[in-house]
């Protein structure tokens, strides 16, 4: 199988982005997607996180599409930012150094996977689906929970990053990659080859928390439900 290899950190970590809860909004606005990303702790309400960047509550409220000022422990906020475009391409030209990316298949190399071809990374309660901005499933797990790789393949990163935090993408070598996400410890390191069912990562937090994990298609984001047992 040839392997084109290309850079496509800037790629992955865009698509990762579409992470954000988005409920039914309730105004129509656009906002630039100059920000960053914040995760819900225990304690946090909207207005002390309003306080701590200096963002109006109804901002962050449109930005997330959230109909209400009702937070949970572990949800993923957007929190919007004026930034000027020249420092916005800084700082992606800047990610592109702090991080190795993946290879991706050529389109025509794919090989088709069929329902059962994954398996589930851990079992747990799923708490966003795929869709409307979500790139993949988010799984409400407990403390210490052992993380497998979905399918067999080789480590192509793992590491922390800006958007999502500690993040581990496997290479499955057949056109699909698997991204396991958030408050998780890696138990491998990159390049390491792996077997279906092999336990990759365990969650980090001492609360209960989710993990974020996708398949993609190349870089393209599919419904893991339709592949998972």
């Amino acid at each position: 199988m040839k392997i084109k290899g290309i850079k496509i950190l800037t790629v992955f970590l865009l698509l990762l982005s579409g992470c954000t809860i988005r409920l039914a909004p309730f105004r129509v606005k656009i906002y630039p997607k100059r920000g960053r990303y914040y995760v819900v702790r225990k304690g946090d309400t909207l207005c002390k996180i309003s306080r701590r960047y200096r963002v109006s509550v109804e901002v962050i409220k449109r930005a997330n599409h959230l109909r209400s000022d009702r937070i949970y422990v572990g949800q993923r906020l957007f929190i919007p930012k004026k930034t000027r475009a020249k420092k916005a391409v800084v700082k992606r030209a800047k990610e592109k150094k702090e991080i190795e990316v993946a290879k991706v298949e050529k389109k025509s190399s794919i090989i088709k996977a069929e329902k059962g071809d994954f398996l589930w990374p851990a079992k747990g309660k799923i708490v966003r689906k795929f869709g409307e901005g979500n790139d993949g499933i988010d799984i409400l797990l407990s403390p210490a929970t052992k993380i497998i790789a979905s399918k067999k393949g080789k480590v192509n990163f793992c590491g922390s990053t800006k958007a999502y935090g500690m993040t581990i993408i496997i290479d499955h070598q057949d056109g699909y990659y698997t991204i396991y996400a958030h408050e998780i410890k890696a138990l491998v390191e990159k390049e390491e080859k792996v077997v279906q069912g092999a336990t990759i990562a365990r969650i980090e937090n001492k609360e209960e928390t989710f993990l974020h994990f996708e398949i993609r298609r190349g870089t393209e984001p599919v419904d893991p439900l339709t592949y998972l047992p």
